[in-house]
């Protein structure tokens, strides 16, 4: 049971990260300040220090509730039994879902992501690479003892080719090439099969 002292810091956590989804929407993660911060969020700006000591920790945090969604989906939508191919469908449509659901904040925390401007990002990037592989790499492990893939891939290559299809759906969207959930949930699902063709065992 959770105390009225851990509801009220989940409380200002959610109100820093809001404020920061709107004002980095607005004014663009670099003119954004803690202080702004602060006066949107409706707290002092020492308090925001004690949640998150730079804007970059922000956009980490935003990353991780982007992995514990995916987790949610995949383990509500999946089982270990369930084909490669849904299982990859479900965790990168978790990732559109919810890079797109403020698509200004979207493309912001999408360009720090794949090209961070700072050191301190690059390192929180890392770690969040480090648990989003070791969620991918069990599937694809067992997607390959299965026979569902080469045994002879890579496993980062693996996983680099979903992702590389999910940034197309991604920018399709933003380009409104791709309009509604149910055509990008359909395109992803198209371009995975299309992949696999290449990445199924010949002997297949």
């Amino acid at each position: 049971m959770t105390t009225k002292r851990e509801q009220n810091k989940a409380r200002t956590r959610k109100a820093i990260l809001e404020a920061a989804v709107r004002l980095f929407t607005k004014h663009g993660y670099d003119h954004t300040s803690i202080e702004q911060l602060a006066k949107d969020a409706g707290i002092g700006k020492g308090t925001v220090y004690t949640y998150f000591k730079t804007k970059s920790d922000i956009l980490k945090a935003f990353c991780e509730e982007e992995l514990e969604f995916v987790h949610a989906e995949l383990a509500a939508k999946t089982n270990p039994d369930t084909p490669f191919i849904d299982q990859m469908h479900t965790i990168f449509f978790a990732e559109f879902q919810f890079i797109i659901q403020n698509k200004e904040f979207g493309r912001i925390l999408m360009q720090e992501m794949v090209f961070p401007r700072s050191q301190s990002m690059m390192c929180n990037c890392e770690n969040e690479e480090a648990s989003y592989f070791s969620m991918l790499f069990p599937i694809i492990e067992k997607a390959k003892q299965k026979g569902e893939l080469q045994e002879d891939i890579p496993l980062l290559f693996v996983a680099g080719h979903f992702y590389a299809l999910l940034l197309l759906v991604v920018s399709s969207w933003y380009l409104q090439r791709i309009t509604t959930m149910e055509q990008a949930s359909e395109g992803l699902y198209t371009l995975f099969k299309q992949i696999m063709v290449g990445l199924t065992p010949s002997n297949r």
